[in-house]
This record gives C-alpha cells, sequence and structure tokens, in this order.
C-alpha cells in the first residue's frame, strides 16, 4: 500500500549524475556514498526533519481524507493514502512521541473512522474485491488504534472464514501475498497463507541487484522488509543465512546512494529505514542521507517527491499550488517521518 510517488513520463526529476562533491569519492559505482570518515555527534537532521514533517502532516490530514476528491482523480480504494498515515501513527505510538503526536494520531484516525463508517465502505467489504485487504488493513489499524470498529472487523472474519482462510487471488506476486498475511496478523485473522518468515524468505530479498532494479522491484524490496518486520517493530526474519542477509545489506546500501544520488528522497526515506532494520548499517552513509533529506525539506517541512518540480508549482497559486504540493509531496514526507520516527524508537 506505501505505494510512493508516481514518476512523470521521461526523465526522473534531479541529479542523474553524482553530485560534484562526490567526484573522486566514488566506493563501488553507482552507489556514491562519502568514503571520508563520519562526522561524529547527534545525528545530523532526522529529528528536525521528523518535526517539521509532523507539523505538515498534521496541518494537511483534511487532505488525507473526502479533500482528496475535490482536487485529485476518484481513487479505486477511497481509504488508501489515508490508510498510510495510519501506519506511521502506529509507529509513533510506539515511539517516545506518542503523547506529542496525540493531535496527529486523533485527527487521521477521525478522517479513516469518517470513511469506514459510510454504507458503502461495508458494502464494498461484503464484496470482498481487490481492495478487501486494504479495507481490512483500514479497520486493523483503527483498532490498534482505540477506535470502535469491532463490527466490520467481525464481518471481515467471518468473510475470510467461509473462503476457507483463502483470500490471495490467483495473480498475487510473493511481496503481495506477505503484505496480505501482515494485514490479517494485525486484524488477528486465521488465514490459510503461508507464515511470514515462509513468504518473506520466498520474497528473495536478498537476490536483488541493485545494478539492474527497477523503481518498482526496489518499492517490493523495501516494502517487502517493512511488512516482515511490523515496520521496524521486530527483527528481520532469516532469509537465507548470513551470506544471504549480507548481500542484502550490501544492496540496501547501494541503492540507498543511488536513489541520493538521483534526488529521489521518496526511496531513500524507505531504504535508509530499512538498511537499519538489516543492521550492520553504514553510519557514515546514514549520516550523509540525512543532511541531504534536511537540505531537500522545503520551508513548508514537506519533502519533495520524484514527481514534483519547482516549475510547475510556480505556475500556480492558492488551492492549485497546495493540491500540486500534496499531490507530490506527501508521501515522501510521510515515508520520510516513518523513518525518523522509527529511528526514535532504535
Amino acid at each position: 500500500m506505501m505505494t510512493g510517488g508516481a514518476s512523470p513520463p521521461g526523465a526522473l526529476p534531479g541529479r542523474l549524475r553524482p553530485d560534484d562533491r562526490f567526484r573522486g569519492s566514488v566506493e563501488g559505482f553507482p552507489a556514491w556514498a562519502p568514503v571520508c570518515d563520519p562526522p561524529t555527534g547527534p545525528l545530523p537532521g532526522s529529528t528536525e526533519v521528523l518535526d517539521r514533517a509532523l507539523d505538515w502532516l498534521t496541518s494537511h490530514v483534511a487532505w488525507f481524507g473526502p479533500k482528496w476528491d475535490e482536487f485529485f482523480p476518484q481513487r479505486d480504494f477511497p481509504g488508501a493514502t489515508v490508510l498510510e498515515l495510519l501506519l506511521l501513527c502506529r509507529v509513533l505510538r510506539r515511539g517516545p512521541r506518542a503523547e506529542a503526536s496525540a493531535d496527529l494520531i486523533e485527527a487521521a484516525s477521525d478522517v479513516a473512522q469518517e470513511m469506514v463508517e459510510r454504507p458503502a465502505f461495508l458494502e464494498d467489504l461484503y464484496r470482498a474485491d481487490a481492495d478487501f485487504g486494504y479495507r481490512v488493513w483500514l479497520l486493523a489499524l483503527l483498532h490498534g488504534l482505540g477506535r470502535p470498529v469491532s463490527g466490520p472487523l467481525a464481518v471481515a472474519r467471518e468473510l475470510v472464514e467461509a473462503r476457507g482462510g483463502d483470500v490471495s487471488g490467483i495473480d498475487w506476486a510473493m511481496p503481495h501475498l506477505l503484505e496480505l498475511r501482515y494485514i490479517l496478523d494485525l486484524a488477528e485473522i486465521p488465514g490459510s497463507l503461508p507464515s511470514t518468515d515462509e513468504l518473506y524468505a520466498a520474497c528473495g530479498v536478498h537476490r536483488v541487484d541493485p545494478f539492474s532494479a527497477t523503481e518498482n522491484q526496489v518499492y517490493a524490496l523495501t516494502h517487502a522488509l517493512l511488512y516482515a518486520t511490523d515496520l521496524g517493530g521486530r527483527p528481520a526474519p532469516p532469509c537465507g543465512g548470513q551470506e544471504a542477509e549480507r548481500r542484502l545489506r550490501e544492496a540496501l546500501h547501494t541503492l540507498l546512494g543511488v536513489h541520493l544520488a538521483t534526488d529521489h528522497y521518496d526511496l531513500a526515506a524507505e531504504l535508509v529505514m530499512c538498511a537499519e532494520i538489516a543492521g550492520d548499517v553504514s553510519d557514515g552513509l546514514v549520516r550523509h542521507a540525512w543532511r541531504r533529506i534536511t537540505a531537500a525539506q522545503r520551508e513548508d517541512g514537506s519533502i519533495p517527491g520524484p514527481p514534483f518540480q519547482e516549475a510547475v508549482l510556480a505556475e500556480r497559486t492558492g488551492a492549485a499550488a497546495d493540491a500540486y504540493v500534496f499531490r507530490t509531496c506527501y508521501h515522501t514526507t510521510l515515508v520520510t517521518a516513518l523513518a525518523a520516527a522509527h529511528r526514535e524508537t532504535l
């Protein structure tokens, strides 16, 4: 569900070559990681980035709900964006900012609860269509945040039981099966899917080639690791022994360097979080990542996603400008906040 920002046609915005600062210090093309000794002292950026990102998200909660429909095309599943916001709330609730983030958590829960209380939501839930898992996910997250959704969750449980615990469909790729396993576990609904450990191992995350992986493949990698660990709340399952886990860590570090060098902060935020979850992370690369993200954060607290272009924003004013910033920045701002909030739980 953490889909990321779709890139516009043509080349990815931003630099497609290393920053000049990295010339002469390349270590393993195409991961342009600094090879100098990492600075000492507190990790730069993550705390202040989180402060400003949470302020921006709190002030834009309405955009995650009905306000979306005023400016953007209708989504296949209307709760998609607020579901992503609730994932962040889940991580905030288990960290040191639980109390300080109460306004955001309550506002996001209010938006999500208004959606699940619509008659159409229950009607769609009974259909058990392709978005069934996401509806259950929204309910499970709301339940975990203390909202009264036991009735619809009971309906979901009965529907899964009626299908013998199999709600996977015939064309779910392995990462999507892992996502569905994660959803059912959150909802405490028994199913016939293999265990999280089995599905994670079957995803083959340690076999990713960082030199040829597509954007979608990198998102599949990060999501597999995030779902298998409950967004960093538990250790990663084994994925084929120490050598396989070493290859995964190296791939994550290389991919992080690649996406920092191309200003793809959406994947960079997910990758720095995954690198820390996988362990043995390069301190220098993490510090560099947060410095780059800090520098990229806009004055309003949002962080530009791959589709964002200053030239396009300059042509818009008022509500149209606000809508453009939200659509092109919300996901990157959200996953950056997720990565920074997770770091505070370490």
